[in-house]
């Protein structure tokens, strides 16, 4: 059992909700409608006390469904009132420090890991770790994907979509990214280390593509109603996508140091103090007028595409390749500070 959060009409409603086993695939269905407050089912007696009430055991006996020891409590923990969480919360956790895992055959780990979708390992793996090398998927530890077998796809997305609560925003398109494993589409280096300098139409079309043929995927659907249009749990990858940056990485600064240390004989020059508007305007080719409104993530975008132009080793001039990099970081400090950042 779990509970399901759905958006309706700009609101969210939570839905008590199970998953089960039928002609070999989990499927699920609701159990209860909690409306959009789930608190408003949790009883306080007194004290530090607190109970979930009765209308919703009554309806899940009238269902015939079995409920495990604390199955409830856990679902409506978040819920409690904060002053009873910090009174027994501890006391709560003990008994869930007590409850152990079923140690799993070998037979069993392997089956797990036959039965795991990649998509969801993907997901699990950078989400654990942050880290965008997946060659370790098949040898994730089987308890990591133990949680996914016998649920449904419902459940399963319920859960990551809680699980994903903890990427910043400067990870979410790396995120996605990684989980649709569009590196896998270029062949150069810069796809592990750099893809914010990769070609973006280029990218964008493998991302629509993987998309859409996981949205057609009915090994990843089974058990679950999926019609002709993108499904909304897939949705939020597209927002996620096409709505943020990746985060702007060191690559090109590294690469500027390395020239430097490969190239002994070379000497920077001395630096400026100050680079102004209209010399900035000058080397970014871009009015001064136009300047001044880009945000951070423009600005860096127009950077990266200047920087990789006038880059040493492709050819360019060091002392342009230098000079933009000042500026760059010139501009990002005023952008940084009218925002307040």
């Amino acid at each position: 059992m779990y509970l399901a959060k759905t958006p309706i009409y700009g609101r969210t409603r939570y839905i008590l909700r199970e998953s089960f086993q039928k002609n070999g695939m989990s499927h699920c269905r609701d159990l209860f409608d909690l409306g959009d407050d789930p608190s408003r089912f949790i009883v306080y007696p007194g004290g530090n006390a607190y109970y979930i009430h009765d209308a919703i055991e009554t309806r899940l006996d009238q269902l015939d469904v079995k409920i495990e020891a604390d199955e409830l409590d856990d679902i409506f923990w978040p819920y409690v009132k904060p002053r009873i969480q910090r009174a027994v919360g501890s006391f709560r956790q003990r008994g869930r420090n007590a409850r152990r895992h079923p140690l799993l055959s070998d037979a069993e780990k392997k089956q797990i890991h036959f039965q795991t979708h990649v998509f969801d390992k993907r997901r699990i793996h950078f989400l654990r770790s942050g880290r965008s090398d997946q060659r370790a998927l098949g040898r994730m530890p089987p308890a990591l994907l133990h949680w996914l077998q016998n649920k449904s796809r419902d459940e399963i997305e319920q859960r990551f979509i809680q699980l994903e609560r903890v990427l910043r925003p400067d990870e979410f398109k790396t995120y996605v990214y990684v989980i649709f494993n569009l590196k896998h589409f270029f062949n150069t280096i810069l796809a592990e280390r750099a893809p914010e300098l990769l070609d973006a139409e280029e990218m964008d079309t493998y991302f629509i593509d993987e998309l859409c043929r996981l949205n057609r995927s009915p090994a990843f659907w089974a058990g679950m109603p999926h019609g002709t249009g993108l499904h909304e749990y897939l949705a939020r990858y597209v927002v996620v996508y096409f709505d943020f940056e990746f985060s702007s990485g060191q690559y090109l600064q590294d690469e500027f140091r390395d020239f430097i240390n490969r190239h002994r004989a070379y000497r920077p020059p001395k630096k400026r103090t100050r680079i102004s508007l209209s010399e900035i305007s000058a080397l970014f080719g871009v009015a001064r007028e136009i300047l001044d409104k880009m945000d951070l993530a423009a600005l860096t975008r127009c950077y990266r595409r200047l920087a990789l132009k006038h880059h040493p080793d492709r050819g360019g001039d060091p002392e342009i390749f230098i000079r933009i990099t000042e500026a760059y970081q010139s501009m990002v400090k005023v952008k940084k500070a009218e925002t307040g950042r």
